[in-house]
């Protein structure tokens, strides 16, 4: 999830559609969806991100236009076991 924020780190209702950049520092870990935007009248949006099956660590970063840039650590971890998910 992309959530806009205040200084204060509350969460900030977008006056416009907020078109987000993403980015993912490593590759082979996993691919962040490039962008999300988050809708007027919201804080925030959903974004995805598939990881490969390889373990590591990846920094997202997070840019839009009239924001500061944040960022978060992902950390996946590579698994043997392979299942399928019955609902």
């Amino acid at each position: 999830m992309v959530q806009l924020e205040t200084g204060n780190g509350y969460p900030y209702m977008a006056q416009r559609d907020v078109t987000v950049y993403l980015a993912s520092s490593d590759l082979d870990v996993g691919l962040v969806d490039e962008t999300v935007v988050v809708p007027a009248g919201r804080s925030y949006a959903k974004a995805s991100f598939n990881a490969s099956y390889n373990s590591g660590m990846s920094v997202i970063t997070a840019t839009a236009a009239g924001f500061t840039t944040d960022e978060a650590i992902i950390q996946s971890v590579r698994s043997d076991f392979d299942a399928p998910l019955r609902v």
